[in-house]
């Protein structure tokens, strides 16, 4: 993997589909509010849009298709962050979302089926010990953050994992500063019932449609949620055209290569069965597979 194009440490960061996202935190004298990604596709980096706010010690979390970028702090004893910030990929834009209850610094945060959820970090000067025992869950329905239990033992600079239903919160520091312990924790989320068997992949046109000399077949896609599928076209059982692509939330309609028996074969066919198998991404981050089929006649 490429070194990335700007030295950093306490950042934010994710990894959604295909793409490594990376953002804000400090170089070796001031916060930063730069945005990378990687291709994993490419192996190469690229430059997305500055973050609204410098910020270090900050948390990135992925959810639903979108990146979000959590608290943080100026400096060490200079304040923290309550400010959350959303990037969806392809807009090439950030949207600030509604604060956390309040602000903090080098916390843990995931996603999990319960929204993205936050627990500990610190804010020095806050408490005896400077750090955060509160743990909050972002709800992107309403756009507001919702109190879970607080954490029996208040740490910063702790490890944070997510498997199922249960949150873990994995050693950190009792106290501001330099500090180590031992505790681990476990949180149960209130989770909802899982939405993914209602997610469905659908082929719009009914129609064959044949464009470009009949080189390609378009083909009309709508998926409730993004992700990447392989779309397939046979006439009497044979592979004619196939090719890949990623989905947003809205209807795409994606040019279909066809191959050299394809070529032959949508002169004269008068239909043609489509397949499509993708996979789609949950509300809860989770990754599902999905087919879809239709017949198109001319």
């Amino acid at each position: 993997m490429p070194p990335a194009p700007t030295a950093r440490g306490a950042a934010a960061a994710a990894v959604i589909g295909d793409e490594l996202y990376l953002a804000g935190g400090a170089d070796e004298v001031l916060p930063l509010r730069s945005f990378e990604i990687f291709d994993f596709t490419s192996r190469t980096w690229r430059r997305g849009p500055d973050l609204p706010l410098a910020t270090e010690h900050v948390s990135g979390v992925s959810f639903g298709g979108d990146f979000y970028v959590v608290g943080g702090r100026p400096a060490y004893a200079r304040g923290v962050y309550a400010a959350v910030f959303r990037y969806r990929p392809g807009t090439e834009r950030w949207e600030r979302v509604a604060d956390m209850r309040r602000g903090r610094a080098g916390f843990a945060a995931v996603g999990s089926c319960a929204g993205p959820v936050v627990y500990g970090g610190e804010d020095p000067g806050s408490s005896p010990t400077g750090t955060i025992g509160e743990v909050e869950r972002y709800d992107p329905r309403m756009d507001r953050w919702e109190p879970l239990p607080d954490m029996s033992t208040p740490r910063h600079g702790l490890g944070g994992a997510v498997v199922g239903d249960r949150a873990y919160a994995a050693e950190g520091g009792p106290v501001t500063f330099l500090s180590v312990s031992r505790a681990t924790e476990v949180l149960e989320l209130p989770c909802r019932a899982d939405p993914s068997p209602r997610l469905r992949l659908r082929v719009l046109n009914r129609r064959l449609s044949v464009v470009r000399r009949k080189r390609a077949l378009r083909v009309g896609l709508r998926s409730g949620t993004p992700g990447r599928v392989r779309l397939v076209a046979r006439a009497r059982g044979r592979r004619i055209a196939g090719t890949r692509t990623r989905l947003g939330t809205g209807a795409k309609f994606v040019r279909v290569p066809l191959n050299a028996r394809g070529r032959r074969m949508s002169r004269r066919a008068r239909r043609l069965r489509v397949s499509v198998a993708g996979r789609l991404r949950t509300r809860e981050g989770r990754t599902v597979r999905r087919t879809a089929e239709r017949t198109l006649r001319r």
